[in-house]
């Protein structure tokens, strides 16, 4: 982080201080960050927020997140023109925020939705191996041989998937949980073995969990719930 991510530089240009004048409310106790008083030119963060003299100065815009369960039929896509587009089914609290992590339009279940942008790439660059965890049924049911085909790893769209946790529910119901995310990487792996997917549904993601959601329903969550 620059100089840019300082007090004394946010203060000046929020508040049209000079830089002595700045530099002598800091050492005043004049800037509060997270309801603490600073006493020096620190940094601060994205997340911090920073109030003088009861103004608040940062964040300019208010960071919200919410758990949305998705049902079948929604598309992830924001274009209006798109009748079955997410746009068009989500309450008026979460209309402008943005998905992280698409479903499939077959799919369903928790879908994150924010306009934090550094959570979106937090949570979906593949170094981080974010855990989703999915419950899906087959046709024919599957395999116990084939969960373990999965495990292990197989070729889909001419790459390697990365090894993954299965575990059996009951005869027709089974988990997964990636850390990848290729292209309708589960519904690939599935039809490959010889199976076809009948239902696909998110029950988490990173830290969250569809809990007792039901599809349509939804529910506001804080940024910590995420990590």
């Amino acid at each position: 982080m620059g100089f840019r991510n300082r007090i004394q530089y946010l203060l000046v240009h929020k508040s049209g201080l000079s830089n002595k004048e700045a530099q002598t409310c800091i050492k005043r106790g004049d800037v509060h960050v997270n309801n603490q008083p600073v006493y020096d030119n620190q940094i601060f963060t994205t997340y911090d927020q920073v109030v003088f003299r009861q103004q608040t100065l940062w964040p300019e815009k208010q960071f919200v997140y919410a758990c949305w369960y998705k049902p079948v039929g929604v598309e992830c896509t924001l274009k209006k023109e798109n009748p079955d587009a997410l746009v068009h089914s989500l309450p008026n609290a979460l209309k402008d925020l943005f998905y992280v992590g698409r479903l499939d339009k077959a799919s369903e279940g928790l879908l994150l939705l924010t306009n934090d942008g550094h959570v979106h790439d937090k949570l979906l660059r593949p170094q981080h191996k974010v855990p989703k965890v999915y419950e899906v049924q087959t046709s024919p049911p599957i395999t116990d041989m084939h969960l373990q085909a999965m495990q292990q790893g197989m070729q889909i769209l001419g790459r390697q998937t990365l090894p993954c946790k299965t575990k059996r529910l009951d005869a027709n119901t089974w988990q997964i949980e990636l850390t990848q995310g290729l292209n309708r990487q589960i519904r690939r792996m599935c039809h490959k073995l010889g199976y076809q997917v009948t239902k696909l549904k998110r029950v988490s993601f990173a830290n969250l969990h569809l809990q007792n959601l039901k599809p349509a329903e939804w529910r506001w969550i804080n940024r910590e719930d995420l990590m």
